[in-house]
């Protein structure tokens, strides 16, 4: 994972990373990160972008278990299960490499700026403590995706179908697959008699209801 921090960041604030000082070797797709700081009453957050799509997740520590259990959090919730995405949760906690970033991203600061103009929506989802805090940090990720751009969350899903996503087993050789003839009857033969009354219906019309939903 390539993380690029705010200038306001502290690098020490990253805590428990294991970095690597390699940039030449070609970043794995959506393991390229922006990662900016957003305080409300003394309480610090930080908005992580993903570079190709602007995909943010909102965290509360730069650590790195916290971060990495929120991610997988959000996966989990958002993009079904975190075990079906292991390849691309693999690539997020592979040795990464942390640098200040050398120019704003656009987006990011975009994200900033409407959850500050905004701090009613922070208030609302400010962290609680243990297992629910993950909820509240999904919850303000997705109050940004609802109000900025809900086309990112597609993006985002859809790249990371592309590139992570498990291509369906192949048949087996040894079974046989056939197209099974309709055994049931057609309900559209009744049509005619949609929304009318049960005791208004023709009474031969009342017998083939009733064995039909009997069998």
């Amino acid at each position: 994972m390539q993380i690029a921090y705010d200038e306001k960041i502290a690098p020490e604030a990253f805590t428990g990373w294991s970095l690597v000082s390699n940039k030449k070797k070609r970043p794995a797709p959506l393991t390229e990160w922006t990662v900016v700081p957003l305080t409300y009453e003394k309480q610090q957050f930080y908005i992580f972008v993903e570079k190709q799509t602007g995909f943010p997740i909102v965290t509360d520590s730069l650590e790195f278990k916290r971060v990495h259990d929120i991610f997988i959090f959000w996966l989990g919730v958002g993009q079904g299960t975190a075990r079906y995405w292991e390849r691309f949760v693999e690539q997020l906690i592979k040795s990464s490499s942390i640098s200040q970033q050398t120019y704003p991203n656009l987006t990011a600061e975009r994200y900033r700026k409407f959850l500050s103009k905004n701090k009613k929506l922070v208030q609302n989802n400010i962290p609680g403590q243990g297992a629910r805090a993950g909820q509240y940090l999904y919850a303000l990720t997705v109050t940004l995706l609802l109000n900025i751009s809900e086309q990112v969350d597609n993006d985002f899903h859809i790249a990371l179908l592309k590139n992570y996503g498990k291509a369906p087993q192949k048949p087996k050789e040894k079974f046989k697959y056939i197209d099974l003839p309709l055994t049931f009857t057609n309900p559209r033969q009744w049509e005619e008699y949609e929304w009318e009354r049960w005791e208004l219906l023709p009474m031969t019309e009342q017998k083939n209801m009733n064995k039909t939903i009997r069998k």
